[in-house]
């Protein structure tokens, strides 16, 4: 029955996320897509920033909560058909990356509720996500957002951001050289992005 669930909530072949859903087991996928379609008020089979919030209150931990500029983030950095929504294989992989962010998190913190600068270095590794110590301070520095450190939510919003950035990337770097050589122009619209998902410190 189990192998039955996994394969009717299968993602396409094609699908960015389809590794991703072929590791989540079937009774969580069977309840997630059961929250996703109470959530999917008008049965578009994708959902808002809004629908986003509050289908985190039914699916996350009680201590981790989404507020609407998370929420944004999340889905500018997994919204891979770049339709301003996420369907249901996207929010897998949002839920995915979520809750994979708060064992780590928490392992990390010792119960403090934010992570130092060091503590964010070990994380980043942990995750592998490979930057150099100086790309690290300038990314605390801007997340942190005049706090002592960072809590879940704006280490969230700073681990969307690295997503959203590496895809930008690739598309510079199809064939995964490592490296990449810009014009101006191509340089403008890389980073062209930024502008329109600028981080705001509210």
């Amino acid at each position: 029955m189990a192998t039955e669930t996994q394969e009717e909530f299968k993602a396409p072949p094609h699908h960015p996320c389809s590794k991703i859903l072929s590791k989540v087991p079937a009774e969580v996928i069977a309840k997630l897509q059961k929250n996703f379609k109470e959530i999917d008020a008008d049965k578009s089979n994708s959902i808002s920033k809004s629908e986003l919030v509050e289908l985190a209150k039914k699916t996350l931990a009680n201590d981790c909560t989404l507020n609407d500029d998370t929420a944004d983030k999340l889905i500018k950095a997994f919204d891979y058909r770049e339709s301003g929504q996420i369907d249901f294989y996207e929010f897998v992989a949002v839920y995915v990356f979520i809750q994979t962010t708060i064992n780590f998190f928490r392992e990390q913190t010792d119960g403090t509720g934010e992570l130092n600068f060091k503590q964010t270095c070990f994380l980043l590794y942990d995750m592998h996500i490979g930057l150099d110590d100086n790309t690290i301070v300038e990314l605390f520095n801007t997340f942190r957002e005049k706090q002592q450190g960072l809590n879940l939510d704006r280490f969230i919003k700073l681990c969307s951001f690295l997503g959203l950035a590496k895809r930008q990337y690739f598309l510079l770097d199809p064939m995964n050289y490592g490296s990449t050589k810009l014009d101006l122009e191509s340089f403008l619209d890389a980073i062209s992005f930024f502008a329109t998902s600028r981080l705001d410190s509210n």
